[in-house]
Parts: C-alpha cells; sequence; structure tokens
C-alpha cells in the first residue's frame, strides 16, 4: 500500500477496529530533518544556553576582579594580566545581549528553572568553605612580617630544629644596659635571667602546626595552614548551627562567617587568630555531638587552642558544663564520662603549654606576653566597649548584633516553633571572650576584631536561626535576601579595605631583606625595629633594637661592634624616622645624612637603608616593586645564623 499521511491512516485504521490508543502506540512517527522547524528551535535553545553561561562566567570574572584587584600570572610562557573588570563587564553584556536576540524571552523561563531548586546546605557549607580556603591561598604569602607574623613563623623553624632558646655570641659580654632586648627581634623577649638570651613571645600552637606543615611540604606549605584553617571555621559553623538548629540555619551561619571581612581579612595572614577560632569550633561541635568520639575530639581541639591562645582556656569550662549538664542524655553516670574525656583531652592542652611556659619562660604560669596587671585593666573597658562596638557595626553591620539579641533574650519571645538548642552554651563562649578582651589593652583599628573570633560562630548561629522563617526550616525570601544583602555589603567593605590588593605589599620585609643581604657585609649588623624580623629571618643578619637602646649608649654601641670588625647599618621605615632622629638626634650615629643613605625602597611605606659612617662611593639604589621572584617560598635564613652562634 502506498504512504499515506498519518491523518489518513488513522481513520482507516480505526475504522478497521483498532483503538486511538493502539494506533498511538504503534503508528510510526517520522523524526524531524535536520531543517525542519523543531531541529532549528533545539539549536537556538542550545546557543542561547551556551551564551547564558558565558554571560554569567564573564560576571563572576568582573566581580572576582573587581572584588580581589585582579591578578597578573604566567600561562604558557605568556603574562596574562586581569588587573581591571571593564572587559569581564562588557564581555558579560555582549553574551547576554546576543542570547537575548538569539533565544528571545521565550526560554528564560527554562534556563532560570535550573537555579529555581534550592541547593541543599551542605553542599552550599562545603562550597562556602572552599572559597574561603580558596582566597586564603590567594592573599596569604606566608611572609615573616610584623611581629605577630614573624613570630609565628620563625618560631616553626626553632622547633623544627630544636632552638627555642637563641644566644647571640656577642650577647654573653655586651656591656650596655638591655642588652637582651636590643638583641631580640619583633616578636622575641629576653629569656628569663640569669641566662643572656632571647626566646619566642607567642604560644606553640600554631607554630607547631606551621613546623608540620613545612616539614611535610616545604616552605610553601607555610601560607596553607591559615587558609585551611578558615575552610575549617567555615565547615565546623555549619555543623554547629546544623546540629543546634537545622541544616538551614547551619549553611546561613557558614554565608555570615564565610563574608566576613575580619575573617577574610585575617585569612592572609600566618596569625593565630583563625586557627584559634577554628580550633574551638571544632572543641564545641565536639562537645554538641554528645558521643563519645565527638567529645573526645572536642576535647582535643580544646588542647589545640589552649596551645594557640591560651588565654581563652576559661572557653574549656563552658564546653565541660555544657556536657555535663545541657546534653539530652538523662544517664548522670554516662555524662560523667564524657566529661572526663573531654577534660583529659583538654588537660593535655593545658600540661603541654605549663611545660612550654616553664622551659621558655621558667615559670608554668609566666607567658611570653608579660604581666596580666598591665595587659589587663578595668579602666579600659569604656575604651572598648566603644572602639569594638563601633568596629564591628562599620564592619560586619548590626546583623551580628541580632544574633547577640538571639542568644541572650528568651527564645519563646521569638515564637520560633524550632528551638536553638545549647544557646545558653554559645552565649557562654561569647561572654566569656567579650569580658576578656574588653577588659584587654585597647588598640587602633578594626581588623583587633580578630580577638573575638574564637566566639564568631556563636554570633553567626544566633544571626542564622533569628533570620530563619517562623513557621518552616526554609529560608523566608525577606531573610534569603537580607542575609544575602548583607554578605555582599561584607563583600564591598572588604573591597573598600583593599585587603586583597594590599596583601603582596608584605613582600616588602622580603624586598628589604634582600636588599639588606646584598648590599651589607655577611656579619654586620643592622639597627632596626619594625624590619628587624625580616632582617633576622630572611637575611640572616644579627640586629639591634633601636627602640630598645639607650640614647646615651649608641655611639659606644656602634664603636663597641666596629671593634669586633662587625659593621652596623641603620633600616627604618618612614613612619619610624621622625622617632629616631628625635630620640639619636644629639648622636654622631643619628644623624642620617644623605651621604649615608645607601637604599630607598618605595613598597607601601618608603623604607631606607643608611650606613653609620659616611661613605666615599656614595650610591643610592632605588627599587618600587618587589622582585617577580618573590612569592610564597621565600625561604629563610634562620638556621645557618642559630647554628653558626652569632
Amino acid at each position: 500500500m502506498p504512504f499515506l499521511p498519518l491523518e489518513y491512516s488513522r481513520s482507516r485504521i480505526v475504522a478497521l477496529g483498532h483503538t486511538e490508543a493502539q494506533v498511538t502506540q504503534t503508528s510510526p512517527v517520522t523524526p524531524p530533518r535536520a531543517d525542519t522547524p523543531g531541529s532549528q528551535s533545539e539549536g537556538r535553545r542550545i546557543a542561547a544556553g551556551g551564551l547564558s553561561l558565558l554571560a554569567a562566567i564573564a560576571a563572576l570574572s568582573g566581580a572576582t576582579i573587581w572584588l580581589t584587584g585582579g591578578a597578573t600570572f604566567q600561562l604558557l610562557g605568556f603574562t596574562v594580566r586581569a588587573t581591571t573588570s571593564d572587559r569581564s563587564w562588557l564581555l558579560a553584556a555582549l553574551a547576554l545581549s546576543s542570547r537575548l536576540v538569539v533565544g528571545g524571552r521565550r526560554l528564560i523561563p527554562a534556563e532560570l528553572a535550573v537555579f529555581a531548586h534550592r541547593p541543599r546546605p551542605a553542599v552550599v557549607a562545603a562550597t562556602l568553605a572552599i572559597l574561603c580556603t580558596l582566597v586564603g591561598c590567594y592573599t596569604d604569602y606566608g611572609v615573616a612580617s610584623g611581629a605577630d607574623s614573624h613570630g609565628y613563623v620563625s618560631q616553626a623553624d626553632l622547633w623544627l630544629h630544636g632552638h627555642l632558646v637563641q644566644t647571640p655570641e656577642w650577647l654573653k659580654t655586651a656591656p650596655w644596659p638591655n642588652a637582651p632586648w636590643t638583641s631580640s627581634p619583633i616578636g622575641y623577649r629576653p629569656a628569663a635571667a640569669p641566662i643572656r638570651a632571647y626566646v619566642p613571645i607567642y604560644p606553640p600552637g600554631l607554630p607547631l602546626l606551621l613546623a608540620v606543615a613545612k616539614a611535610v611540604a616545604g616552605q610553601c606549605a607555610i601560607a596553607w595552614v591559615v587558609p585551611l584553617c578558615g575552610g575549617a571555621l567555615v565547615w565546623l559553623t555549619y555543623l554547629i548551627g546544623r546540629r543546634l538548629a537545622s541544616p538551614a540555619v547551619g549553611a546561613t551561619a557558614a554565608w555570615i562567617m564565610a563574608t566576613s571581612p575580619v575573617v577574610i581579612f585575617m585569612l592572609g595572614v600566618p596569625m593565630s587568630d583563625v586557627p584559634a577560632g577554628a580550633a574551638w569550633a571544632l572543641a564545641a561541635y565536639g562537645c554538641f555531638e554528645e558521643s563519645g568520639l565527638g567529645v573526645a575530639i572536642g576535647g582535643l581541639g580544646a588542647a589545640l587552642a589552649i596551645l594557640i591562645r591560651p588565654q581563652l582556656t576559661p572557653l574549656a569550662l563552658v564546653l565541660a558544663i555544657q556536657v555535663l549538664f545541657g546534653g539530652t542524655d538523662r544517664a548522670w553516670a554516662r555524662r560523667v564520662g564524657l566529661c572526663a574525656r573531654f577534660s583529659a583531652g583538654t588537660l593535655l592542652g593545658v600540661l603541654a603549654i605549663a611545660l612550654f611556659n616553664q622551659r621558655v619562660y621558667g615559670s608554668p604560669v609566666i607567658s611570653g606576653y608579660g604581666s596580666l596587671t598591665v595587659l589587663f585593666s578595668p579602666s579600659y573597658l569604656l575604651t572598648n566597649v566603644r572602639l569594638y562596638g563601633g568596629w564591628l557595626i562599620r564592619s560586619h553591620t548590626p546583623l551580628l548584633l541580632a544574633g547577640i539579641v538571639a542568644l541572650a533574650v528568651p527564645a519563646s519571645w521569638f515564637g520560633k516553633r524550632h528551638r536553638l538548642e545549647g544557646r545558653v552554651t554559645l552565649l557562654g563562649l561569647l561572654l566569656v571572650v567579650t569580658c576578656l578582651y574588653f577588659f584587654y589593652e585597647p588598640w587602633n583599628a578594626w581588623w583587633y576584631l580578630r580577638f573575638f573570633l574564637p566566639c564568631w560562630p556563636a554570633l553567626a548561629v544566633g544571626s542564622a536561626w533569628l533570620l530563619t522563617n517562623r513557621l518552616t526550616p526554609r529560608y523566608g525570601l525577606v531573610a534569603v535576601a537580607l542575609v544575602v544583602a548583607v554578605g555582599l555589603r561584607n563583600l564591598t567593605f572588604v573591597r573598600n579595605e583593599n585587603i586583597f590588593r594590599n596583601r603582596r605589599a608584605d613582600l616588602r620585609y622580603v624586598e628589604a631583606a634582600r636588599a639588606v643581604q646584598k648590599l651589607t657585609e655577611p656579619d654586620s649588623v643592622i639597627l632596626s625595629m619594625q624590619q628587624s624580623g625580616g632582617i633576622h629571618y630572611y637575611a640572616q643578619r644579627d640586629i639591634l633594637r633601636f627602640d630598645q637602646v639607650d640614647p646615651a649608649w649608641l655611639d659606644r654601641v656602634v664603636a663597641w661592634f666596629e671593634a669586633r670588625h662587625r659593621h652596623v647599618y641603620i633600616l627604618l621605615d618612614e613612619w619610624e624616622v621622625p622617632g629616631f632622629r628625635q630620640k639619636f638626634g644629639a648622636t654622631e650615629t643619628g644623624g642620617l645624612t644623605s651621604r649615608q643613605l645607601l637604599y630607598v625602597q618605595y613598597i607601601v611605606n618608603i623604607t631606607t637603608l643608611y650606613d653609620t659612617r659616611p661613605r666615599q662611593d656614595w650610591r643610592v639604589v632605588k627599587v618600587s616593586v618587589p622582585d617577580a621572584s618573590l612569592g610564597r617560598c621565600n625561604v629563610p635564613g634562620l638556621l645557618s645564623a642559630v647554628l653558626s652562634g652569632r
């Protein structure tokens, strides 16, 4: 029978007694040819989807460059510069315009449907933790720069080679007063009398982590530790929120943590704030889990946290109370057993820090920070309340204050269907940290909010719980919009503070050390203060802290070294020069004439290197950018300096 149109064939077959359903199942349908309208529609749909994806990638790239300031890197032998977002925004606009021409508006609902499904909270939190780690790896150069970072990074090397107490040979016979202080680079202090030596100021927790990382993966791994701790802090915040409230609360708390300006700021510095926050978050989560393994892990987390920051040891008492009285298990014997497990782990940290203090400072109850009566005082309270309160609102908006309200006000006032478990414990953690640092000596920058990172998960979880929908565990639209808007606003604050752009500027310490290494003799002595850590760590030079030298002794100190054939140079940052001139202007050494100038560095600050005497072959070396070879793997010269006994 010749081929008939489908409509004619259907009517004839039905007329022969077949049902319409049978016809539908058995009648062959010829697929559309390549040039049919259906095929063209499918091609337009694919093209529109590809252009939409390109627009999204370009927009994300533009936002990243806008936020971070971009980067310059080598790819297949070519230098790639992505430092302005204009091209990315232009590409996104062109791709979006082309997409509207190709696909029109008819396909937009189908594309938006891809994003309409709410992602799982665990996926959101894991993504935020990974992004936080990557941001830290991008910004952290692991540079031994200022007092804190030099103290931690250089102490890691001392742990690897067993030289916690350092005794330069010249210090044994130095005749001037305060000689051990003058020999100590920033981040160090004199050892307990009668030893003439200097020792680390900072606790051993973070240096031990850095030492392990360096032993496993080399110098570059120094820059990975804090970013990994940052990712762990975000993930643990999610776990705490999920355990105490719901996965939605946990994911919201993770977003609040990941977009916190102070967290992002501290990811780029090898300092103890983020690791301390992560360690206490681990301890808290283990205690909230109420299982034997969880509580044991919590105890080990508390032990690590105590090694990182011993002054926060009272937080362990708050968590022990949670294990003993705050759990859902009604069996008293089991609670006591769990508390014993947590306390055993915590005790390891207490004993370890006591042994460290005894070995380094001569007493188990003395730390490297000095007298507690100097560091803490009731007179600091009002000043710190004003400073920290203002910094919190300016950098993070009042959202975190909502977290305080959620923890402090009875939960029944909010009419929430789901209660926040462990609320009293979270409030206790917050109160301990707050009471400690409100009486601590005041500081002068917003990023000193870093002191409060150990209680940041409590604030984030409280805020997230308060902002979730009252009736269901899902986000309300208003809450989602508010949380996202606050996070984006915080990222704008990060950009305006140039947090990403200025991180490479820490390499100025390495650049100055390289210059000193090239322009001075190997056995020279560098009179410095802010740069003393980098000079000691990278340039293998002994240093003299000018802020610790008596002006009446300066010329005699220089002459004493000259008599031993060790030449003295002066290295100063621009902001140190007026104070140096004022302190030593009456001395022969402190004149700082142009004939003494050897080196000028124009990187963030102006750094200058002077000879202590005029030179005949006067020539000034000038540098304005860090050397391209400098990065995250700047190998120190500390070990050779220690072993040589200088």
